[in-house]
């Protein structure tokens, strides 16, 4: 299941309940909207270019650091959580594909002025206590007339237990995202409303209830351990994601609209 997208809706259950967060790195992000939401940053990203050198902020598990890595770009990752890099390692092994990661916080990035031709932040910038230091740092070390692109989860008003599992200290408006990047420097090029309707309608009635059984879980007296899955099972996983995220691209041709789950924006330094 995606947790990188765990988003929407007020509470229909008609239960409060304490809510724990997901572990970071404790397991590998992945599920149909992940993919969704990843083909579509790459698929932006490569408008204005097809090389060069790339940083991925909060790059998680690794799935968009590889992909660019495929695409040809140098792709270097930097990730808080030593569990998710490596994954990362481990994958970027079995594939036999080349990235350099460093284990550090987005809000303190340790690189050198204008290094980066371009920068993916991916569901990172509303985890952190301070986005306005990220954002300020990834001006710093964009070179001149670098892109950034960004996913972050859309409209304050679809808070829900679901954000606090995911451990989001915020949702963002429009206007607020736009302005975190202008005040920063940048020029804001492109901003999307993505996941309506079909994104919004599978978290409604797929990754909500998801959450909800975990959150009873880990509430339980007879909590379950996780359970590894098998490669079988990660592959057909991984399979199931793939189709998912191509139906879910149907959703493209709402990405003017207002209802959407998340925000991708597009800025150039």
């Amino acid at each position: 299941m995606d947790i990188t997208a765990s988003l929407w809706i007020l509470d229909a259950y008609g239960m409060d309940m304490v809510t724990t967060r997901i572990e970071w790195g404790s397991t590998e992000i992945k599920g149909p909207v992940h993919t969704y939401r990843e083909r579509l940053m790459l698929s932006r990203l490569r408008l204005y270019m097809t090389g060069g050198m790339i940083l991925d902020a909060g790059c998680g598990t690794g799935s968009l650091a590889l992909a660019l890595v495929e695409k040809k770009f140098n792709v270097f990752g930097i990730e808080r959580s030593a569990s998710g890099l490596r994954w990362l390692m481990q994958k970027a092994d079995l594939t036999n594909r080349s990235v350099t990661v460093v284990q550090a916080s987005v809000e303190s990035i340790p690189f050198c002025y204008n290094m980066f031709d371009a920068i993916v932040c991916g569901e990172v910038l509303e985890h952190l206590d301070d986005d306005m230091a990220a954002v300020a740092d990834f001006y710093r070390i964009l070179k001149p007339g670098g892109i950034c692109v960004v996913t972050v989860p859309a409209n304050p008003q679809m808070w829900s237990f679901c954000d606090e599992y995911a451990g989001h200290q915020r949702r963002y408006t429009q206007a607020g995202l736009t302005n975190l990047f202008i005040s920063n420097g940048f020029q804001v090029l492109d901003v999307e409303n993505w996941g309506f309707p079909l994104i919004r309608l599978y978290q409604r009635f797929v990754f909500r209830p998801y959450v909800w059984r975990q959150q009873k879980k880990s509430l339980s007296k007879e909590r379950a351990t996780t359970k590894l899955l098998s490669t079988k099972s990660k592959s057909l996983v991984d399979v199931v994601s793939q189709i998912a995220a191509t139906f879910f691209s149907l959703d493209n041709l709402f990405l003017r609209g207002r209802h959407g789950v998340g925000f991708l924006l597009v800025a150039q330094k």
